[in-house]
């Protein structure tokens, strides 16, 4: 299962990298602009849009028969749900503790 979690993290990590840049960005302009209604979008693009990365990756790995791949393996398919909910409250923890540390700045 950590071979799965791995694969399932490093996968969204592509993707992350270059969403996560734009949302760094994001927040120097929020700390800089205190305004409410901008740290309230900040913290609903944080949370959400790394979470819906992860699904995206996720369903492209399916589209792409990477998935029919992955139950070929010597691995449960319960192992394999359970990556993918792991890889997906990881993501989201890591929206909220970045948002956080951003806000509380």
């Amino acid at each position: 299962m950590k071979g799965l979690f791995k694969s399932n993290f490093l996968a969204v990590w592509t993707n992350a990298k270059i969403f996560l840049l734009f949302m760094f960005a994001m927040g120097i302009a929020v700390i800089i602009i205190p305004d409410q209604t901008w740290q309230m979008y900040f913290i609903i693009i944080g949370i959400v849009g790394l979470a819906v990365n992860a699904a995206t990756v996720i369903g492209n790995e399916f589209s792409s028969k990477w998935g029919k791949y992955k139950l070929t393996l010597p691995v449960k398919r319960i192992d394999i749900v359970k990556s993918l909910y792991i890889n997906q409250l990881l993501w989201i923890m890591i929206g909220v503790l970045f948002v956080g540390i951003i806000i509380a700045l």
